[in-house]
């Protein structure tokens, strides 16, 4: 039986400006779902773009997972053809998928992704770009959040091992990243442990 080792139930999402006609419905079954979530929106006036919310998707996740802080264990994030959103979660050492539902279910199958890099628009032959409808969307994510790992009604028989020695291949890559980052551990909470010293001394001095 496959198992779904990613915890879907505490989201970072992100999205750009050409998924506004789906945000709303996504978050709203989301919510019915159960599932918590921080969002990391782009900044209003459009100083940013779709790179600066998968960022910082990228670096919530990365914190929980290879730091050990609170915080979300699976990502949403949204642009125009998924495939840039994709490409930068693997810069960050992360695995994501990307396409329609039956793309995304044989990936979350077989690759466990952890973060789902949905385009808010598909390429039909002969027509040209569409956007993704409301309903499309909501069976891409379905076919994410519900999917396990090795799913039997999806992996061919005997491909199981194949499948799960290229996750575990994959993994000691990640551990080798978790490795060097917490080498570096130290730093980031010299940094908390300086915060924290000024903001006692700003409230000693203020008591003064």
């Amino acid at each position: 039986m496959g198992t779904r080792t990613v915890d879907k139930n505490y989201l970072a999402i992100s999205w750009d400006h050409t998924a506004v006609h789906i945000i709303d419905g996504l978050l709203e079954y989301i919510k019915v779902l159960g599932i918590k979530y921080d969002l990391y929106p782009l900044i209003s006036d459009g100083a940013d773009d779709y790179a600066d919310g998968t960022k910082k998707v990228c670096i919530a996740m990365v914190e929980t997972k290879y730091l050990g802080f609170p915080g979300p264990t699976a990502g949403l994030v949204i642009d125009k053809f998924g495939s840039a959103n994709h490409d930068l979660v693997g810069k960050a050492g992360l695995r994501g998928c990307t396409g329609l539902k039956e793309s995304v279910e044989e990936i979350t199958a077989k690759n466990n992704p952890e973060i789902l890099c949905m385009a808010s628009y598909k390429e039909i032959p002969g027509v040209g770009l569409e956007s993704i409808t409301l309903e499309e969307a909501l069976k891409i994510f379905g076919a994410w959040y519900f999917t396990k790992f090795l799913d039997p009604t999806i992996i061919a028989p005997g491909k199981e091992r194949l499948y799960l020695k290229r996750y575990r291949a994959a993994e000691r890559v990640r551990g080798e990243i978790v490795d060097f980052l917490n080498k570096n551990r130290s730093k980031k909470m010299r940094v908390l442990k300086l915060e924290e010293l000024i903001a006692s001394r700003v409230k000693f001095d203020d008591e003064e």
